[in-house]
C-alpha cells in the first residue's frame, strides 16, 4: 500500500492531464483518475472490515457500485500492490476481492488485476453449495471495457462480463468457470491455460484469440466468432460450438471429444492431430481443413465438406460419412476402418438435434452414400477392412477419378457393391430438382460412371482381383452402349 497523498499536492479534480503527470511521478502510471474524496476513501475502508462469510453470500463489495477511480484506490491500498505477473514469485499473492460488486460499463483498460477475484475460487468448490454461492460471488461486469487489462490468474467463476470488451486482454491461466461471456469481445485475448468450464460465450467474438491448453470442457460457444484463433491442445469436450466460426482456426491436438459443431465453419482449420472421436461435425464446411493424424473415430460427419481436407493418418474408423462429400480429399495412409460411407435414414431426434441450427434448418433426412469422387488414397491406406461402401436402397459411393496408388482393394465386399454412385447417378433422368437432364449433362454424368467402373476394375485387376475387375468392367461397356444410343 502506498502512502496517502497529501490534499495540498494533489492537483485538482478538474485537471486530468495533471493527474496523469502526477500519476507518472508516483511511479504508477496504470492510474489515470483524481484521487477519491476522503469520505468515499472511509467507505470502501469500511466495506473493506466487512466480515467475509461465502456461506452467506457476504462479500466486501456485494451490490457496491464502484468506479475506475475505486479500482485504482483498492489496487494502490491493496497490500503489497497491484499483483505483477511477471515476477513468479508473485503469482500465487491474492489481488484485490471485487467479488460481487457493481463494475458494469466501467473502463478498466490497462488496470494491473492480475490474481482479480471476482468470483468463487474452484479450490474451495463444494458441490452442494457451489450453485448458490457461485452467483452470489459473481462480480457484475456487463458491458465493461476491460481492454488489453491483465487479468492473469483471475478469479471469475459466474462473473458477468456480457458483452465486456476483453480484446487483446491477458487472462492467461484465469478462472472462468461458468462464467458468462454471451457476446463478450475476446479478440486477440491471451487465454493460456485459462479454466472456461461450462462458460457461457455464445455469440462471443475470439477472433485470433489465444487459447492454447485453457479448458473449455462445456463450453458453450454457439454462434461464436473464432476466426484463426489458437485452441493448440485445448480441452474442449463436450463443448457446444454449433454456428461457430473457427475457419482458419488452429485447433492442433485439441480435445473435442463428444463436442457439438453442427453448423459450424471451420473451413482450412488446422485440426492436426486434434481428439475428434465421437464429434458431432453433421454439415460442417471442413474443405481444406487440415485433419493430418486427427482422431475421428465413431465422429459424426453426415453430409460434412471434407473436399480438399487433409487426412493423411488420421483415424476414421466408425465414422459416419454418409452424404459426405470428399472430393480431391487426401486418405492417405488413413484409417477408414468400419467407417459408414452408404447412405442412410437419420434417427428423428437426431435430424432435430442438426436442423436446430439455422445454416442446416434443410438439412435432409435421408443422406446418400459418400462421395469419394477424385479422393487421394495409397498403400498404406487402411480403409478397406469391414468398411461399407454401399447398400441396396441408396447404391455406392461415387468413385470417378479416384487415385488408388496401390491401396490394398482386397478388404471390400465387392459382391454388394452391385453399382457404383457414379452409375446410380447417370441413371437417373431428372436431376436433383426434379426436372429433365439436359443431354449434356447426361452425356457428362454417363462418362464419369464409365471412368469410375473402369477405373476400379484397373485397380482391381492390379490387386489380382481379376473376376470382380471384369464385373466392372462389363458395366462399363454396357454404359458405354447407352451413350451411344443418347449420341
Amino acid at each position: 500500500m502506498s502512502e496517502q497523498h497529501s490534499p495540498l499536492s494533489d492537483p485538482s479534480p478538474e485537471d486530468p492531464a495533471a493527474w496523469s503527470s502526477y500519476w507518472q511521478a508516483q511511479n504508477q502510471s496504470w492510474r489515470t483518475e483524481p484521487e477519491i474524496a476522503a469520505e468515499r476513501q472511509a467507505y470502501l475502508t469500511a466495506c473493506l472490515g466487512t466480515p467475509l462469510d461465502a456461506q452467506q453470500g457476504i462479500y466486501p463489495f456485494k451490490a457496491v457500485r464502484l468506479s475506475r477511480a475505486d479500482v485504482e484506490w483498492l489496487l494502490d491500498r491493496h497490500e503489497g500492490g497491484p499483483v505483477d505477473w511477471s515476477e513468479a514469485s508473485e503469482r500465487e499473492r491474492e489481488g484485490i476481492d471485487v467479488r460481487g460488486a457493481d463494475l458494469r460499463g466501467v473502463d478498466l483498460r490497462g488496470l494491473p488485476l492480475a490474481r482479480l477475484v471476482g468470483g468463487l475460487s474452484y479450490e474451495v468448490r463444494d458441490p452442494a453449495t457451489w450453485e448458490a454461492q457461485l452467483e452470489d460471488a459473481g462480480a457484475h461486469l456487463e458491458e465493461a471495457n476491460p481492454q488489453g487489462v491483465h487479468l492473469e490468474g483471475a478469479i471469475l467463476n459466474g462473473t458477468h462480463l456480457e458483452q465486456a470488451e476483453l480484446s487483446e486482454a491477458h487472462l492467461e491461466q484465469a478462472e472462468l468457470e461458468q462464467a458468462y461471456l454471451t457476446r463478450a469481445k475476446l479478440d486477440h485475448a491471451d487465454l493460456e491455460w485459462a479454466t472456461l468450464i461450462e462458460a457461457d460465450l455464445e455469440g462471443t467474438s475470439l477472433r485470433s484469440a489465444f487459447l492454447e491448453r485453457a479448458f473449455l470442457q462445456c463450453a458453450h460457444l454457439r454462434s461464436a466468432t473464432l476466426e484463426r484463433a489458437s485452441f493448440k491442445r485445448a480441452k474442449l469436450m463436450s463443448a457446444h460450438l454449433e454456428r461457430a466460426n473457427l475457419s482458419q482456426a488452429h485447433l492442433e491436438g485439441a480435445n473435442l471429444i463428444h463436442a457439438y459443431l453442427e453448423g459450424a465453419i471451420i473451413g482450412q482449420a488446422n485440426l492436426e492431430e486434434a481428439d475428434l472421436r465421437k464429434t458431432h461435425l453433421e454439415g460442417v464446411n471442413l474443405d481444406r481443413s487440415s485433419l493430418r493424424g486427427a482422431f475421428l473415430d465413431d465422429a459424426h460427419l453426415e453430409g460434412a465438406d471434407l473436399s480438399e481436407a487433409h487426412l493423411q493418418g488420421a483415424n476414421l474408423s466408425g465414422a459416419h460419412l454418409s452424404g459426405a462429400t470428399l472430393r480431391w480429399a487426401h486418405l492417405e495412409g488413413a484409417n477408414l476402418s468400419g467407417a459408414h460411407l452408404e447412405g442412410t435414414i437419420l434417427a428423428a431426434e437426431d435430424l432435430e438435434r442438426i436442423r436446430v441450427c439455422w445454416m442446416l434448418e434443410s438439412f435432409p433426412a435421408e443422406l446418400p452414400p459418400a462421395d469419394l469422387r477424385h479422393t487421394f488414397f495409397d498403400a498404406a491406406t487402411r480403409f478397406l477392412d469391414q468398411v461399407t461402401l454401399g447398400e441396396e436402397r441408396f447404391g455406392a459411393v461415387c468413385l470417378a477419378d479416384a487415385s488408388w496408388n496401390g491401396a490394398n482393394l482386397a478388404g471390400v465386399d465387392w459382391a454388394g457393391v452391385q453399382m457404383l454412385g457414379d452409375e446410380r447417378i447417370a441413371l437417373q433422368e431428372d436431376d436433383a430438382a426434379g426436372k429433365p437432364k439436359p443431354p449434356a449433362q447426361q452425356r457428362q454424368e454417363y462418362w464419369a460412371a464409365i471412368r469410375a467402373n473402369r477405373q476400379l476394375a484397373a485397380a482391381l485387376h492390379h490387386a489380382g482381383m481379376d473376376e470382380e475387375a471384369a464385373r466392372f468392367l462389363s458395366r462399363a461397356e454396357g454404359l458405354l452402349q447407352a451413350v451411344r444410343r443418347l449420341q
